[in-house]
């Protein structure tokens, strides 16, 4: 139906097996780690497909913000989570210059937020 899922995750000792997890799952998705997802690889092995509508990010911080990188102009970064424990940022050329626009929910049950 023309929706393309890229995955990544942060490189540990188990990053094969959740890796090959997720591949199971669906294996039409892409998994990367996050280091390939900041790196000139990661453009080539993106590079036929469309401009992602929406990001869907649980990490936060740089991830969500290379994450964005990949919206087309108008697109969402909807974030569920914070396992960065780092804010999470957008560009001002994002935010202006392309629209991309951020909005979030939270998965955990209801805590006070601290900042």
């Amino acid at each position: 139906r023309g929706i393309v899922v890229v995955n990544t995750h942060p490189d540990h000792p188990e990053w094969q097996e959740l890796s090959a997890h997720v591949q199971g799952l669906n294996p039409a998705a892409m998994t990367l780690t996050e280091e390939v997802a900041r790196s000139p690889e990661f453009a080539r092995v993106t590079s036929d497909l469309p401009r992602a509508k929406a990001v869907i990010d649980g990490a936060g911080g740089a991830a969500a913000l290379q994450a964005a990188y990949a919206l087309a102009p108008g697109g969402q970064v909807i974030t569920y989570g914070n396992a960065s424990r780092k804010p999470l940022t957008l560009s001002y050329k994002q935010l202006l210059g392309l629209g991309i626009s951020a909005r979030g929910f939270s998965v955990a049950p209801s805590r006070p937020l601290t900042h």
